[in-house]
């Protein structure tokens, strides 16, 4: 689901992962297009002010919300950086 549309070509592009239990991570583009970092996130709230942070640093800011069953699996393996 698109929660933040950013600018057709800038900002970077968060991912934050729910799963049916409640979790929550955040997946960011790595430095220099290496992948993807995840970031763990301990609550709903901790994750809402991680991404007011990222926004008013970023107004161009992209952000996808994925639901997932687990978040633990390692979808990032399979997601290309910005370079493909």
């Amino acid at each position: 689901m698109l929660i933040r549309k950013g600018d057709e070509d800038a900002g970077a592009l968060l991912i934050v992962l729910l799963d049916r239990t409640g979790r929550h991570a955040v997946l960011r583009e790595a430095a220099l297009g290496a992948g993807w970092d995840r970031i763990a996130m301990d609550s709903e709230e901790a994750l809402g002010a991680y991404l007011d942070r990222q926004k008013r640093y970023d107004p161009d800011l992209w952000i996808l919300e994925f639901t997932m069953d687990r978040i633990d699996d390692p979808i990032e393996r399979d997601l290309p950086g910005r370079t493909g």
